[in-house]
């Protein structure tokens, strides 16, 4: 994975593979999707590359992700969700590339109050008028389809 992610990185920051070091490590808490972090150092110039990135390896049922995280950082001002910095689709499945957000809990949900935010952040994407009727409609199934191995908390 780590030629993979190099390969993703030098594209949009326009910098040669070979001036990057990646170092790609697990991460847990995928629930449906292996999840990596990936630090990502530079070599002899400034990038602006971020230091840490997330990977995702998804599968052909859960690909929508990606359409969900590019339509709230397309339509709103301050999208409830980090950073997509793009995908690749390879014979695997296809690769999330996305900010990294520093954990504040292992299970967040069994939080009420924190879960009970969440909820009301999914809630006012029905009514966001920033957001085309569709989006919101699969933003509401990719976050059903993602719901049933959390709910046991």
């Amino acid at each position: 994975m780590t030629s993979q992610v190099a390969a993703f990185i030098s594209r949009p920051w326009s910098v040669p593979e070979s001036c990057l070091d990646v170092e790609v490590r697990p991460l847990g808490g995928g629930l449906e999707s292996a999840v990596a972090g990936a630090r990502v150092t530079t070599r002899g110039r400034e990038s602006g590359i971020p230091r840490d990135v997330v990977v995702k390896q998804l599968s052909d049922e859960f690909a929508p992700e990606a359409d969900v995280y590019q339509t709230l950082w397309e339509h709103l001002e301050r999208p409830p969700a980090v950073q997509m910095f793009g995908r690749d689709v390879s014979r695997d499945g296809m690769y999330l590339y996305l900010e990294h957000a520093t954990s504040f809990s292992s299970w967040p949900w069994s939080d009420t109050p924190v879960a009970a935010r969440v909820c009301r952040e999914l809630a006012e994407l029905h009514d966001c008028a920033g957001l085309p009727r569709e989006a919101v409609l699969d933003i509401v199934h990719a976050a059903c389809m993602a719901a049933p191995p959390t709910l046991p908390v």
